[in-house]
């Protein structure tokens, strides 16, 4: 089973990926909602994407639940310079959206992490920073913004 995210440039992959799975699924919408390959129980999934359309990455990041990491051991507390958002009645059902727009607390290269409670999450590039989208219940409801530094 196949789930396509794709753009005008798919069409011409439809044959093909017909050819070689049972099932299906192909979807222009934006932003990519990373949620919807599970609900489809799709066994791969594909993110095609023309160089031109590209900077949509950004303006329209995917929606998915961030993953959990272990903290680092060279990690930078960028909190005080961050400008920390919650949206609780994010895109994801049962999930928090932190959104951190502060361009200079993030520099497009480092991975970035939030913390809340004892869990740290990776954030994706957003538009002006960064955002995650984290368990709804956030812990002690404070949340540390790090650059990891490696």
């Amino acid at each position: 089973n196949l789930y396509m995210f794709r753009d005008s440039f798919g069409n011409t992959l439809y044959e093909y990926m017909a050819e070689h799975f049972a099932n299906c699924t192909f979807s222009r919408a934006m932003p990519y909602d990373l949620t919807a390959v599970v609900k489809a129980e799709a066994d791969c999934a594909v993110i095609e994407i023309v160089e031109r359309n590209i900077p949509r990455l950004l303006t329209d990041p995917p929606i998915f639940p961030s993953p959990e990491r272990e903290p680092k051991s060279a990690m930078t507390d960028i909190t005080g310079h961050a400008n920390i958002q919650k949206e609780s009645d994010s895109e994801l059902s049962g999930y928090t959206k932190i959104s951190v727009n502060d361009e200079n607390a993030y520099d497009g290269l480092a991975p970035t992490y939030i913390e809340t409670g004892d869990k740290f999450y990776e954030a994706t590039p957003c538009p002006g920073g960064f955002c995650a989208y984290i368990p709804t219940d956030p812990g002690n409801g404070e949340i540390k913004v790090f650059r990891i530094n490696d």
